[in-house]
């Protein structure tokens, strides 16, 4: 989850470090605005990330399509609040 006070470390520094020790799979979720940034690391290193908006289900490839349910989530936060 990206956060306003530590984005650039949510942005810069963790890619870094997840590309450097092989994370092959990690979503970055802007909650503010419901964007979800996908990024799968490919066999060669490389890799485009893809941008969605969080809503409804999606699937996480690298854990056998395992669903997140964002609309659950966010509407379980909203009664948080």
């Amino acid at each position: 989850i990206v956060s306003p006070s530590t984005a650039p470390i949510d942005q810069i520094r963790k890619v870094m470090l997840y590309s450097r020790h092989g994370v092959r799979d990690y979503w970055k979720l802007h909650p503010a605005d419901r964007m979800l940034t996908i990024c799968v690391r490919q066999e060669d290193g490389g890799g485009s990330p893809e941008v969605r908006e969080a809503r409804g289900r999606i699937a996480i490839r690298t854990l056998g399509n395992l669903e997140v349910d964002f609309d659950l989530i966010f509407e379980s936060v909203a009664g948080l609040e």
